[in-house]
């Protein structure tokens, strides 16, 4: 999502256009399809002088969950423990 746009805009960054030049102060907001999640905790990015800041992050796809009748499965995720 683009901060500042609004239904009916359709210019390019509006529409989410792969390879849009866009200018200074704009803010990036991350949101992955279902079954995905962001690699980091950072959920949005600022264009500064030509750069993100932060890099932008990835989405990775989910595995599902995992249970055992005999083991004790312990599962971490970015270095904190998580439900498996």
């Amino acid at each position: 999502e683009v901060m500042g746009c609004v239904e009916g805009d359709f210019s390019s960054k509006c529409r989410k256009i792969a390879k849009t030049i866009v200018s200074d102060n704009v803010v990036l907001f991350y949101q992955c399809n279902p079954g995905y999640v962001l690699s980091t905790n950072l959920k949005h990015s600022i264009c500064s002088y030509g750069n993100w800041d932060p890099e932008p992050p990835s989405c990775q796809r989910l595995c599902e969950g995992l249970s055992s009748d005999s083991l004790d499965l312990q599962c971490f995720y970015l270095g904190s423990k998580v439900d498996c």
